[in-house]
């Protein structure tokens, strides 16, 4: 789930469909689509089914939806592993209680001239 549009790669409108949110309020989903992340070593990954949700002040990704499409995670001394089918595609820095992505969302200008074996098509989110 994320409030940037300029992310998403094709993102199909949606005019209804709303998310609870962990402190009980809801919050619109306005499109979905895939994004492409960078990892800090140049390595890169997409994930599917991104809800487009403007109202949202971070991005955030699930854990129980990556789990259900099959990943499995790892942590150790502040580094959080998610990998799938035994290939680390992405990490996270603890800060209190939550794992920040070490890397950054690809705006979608740079995904269209951006192919290649590097990239990991992931599951759904």
């Amino acid at each position: 789930m994320t409030p940037r549009r300029d992310i998403f790669i094709e993102i199909e409108e949606l005019t209804s469909g709303k998310v609870r949110m962990a402190n009980n309020s809801f919050s619109e989903v306005k499109g979905i689509s895939k994004v492409r992340f960078a990892n800090i070593d140049g390595t890169t990954f997409v994930l599917h089914d991104v809800r487009y949700m403007p109202g949202m002040s971070r991005h955030l990704i699930l854990m129980g939806t990556l789990e259900a499409k099959g990943c499995v995670f790892e942590g150790n001394d502040g580094v959080l592993e998610v990998m799938q089918e035994n290939t680390v595609f992405m990490k996270g820095s603890q800060r209190a209680s939550l794992y920040i992505l070490q890397g950054e969302a690809k705006k979608s200008e740079a995904m269209v001239a951006e192919s290649g074996d590097s990239d990991m098509d992931l599951m759904q989110v």
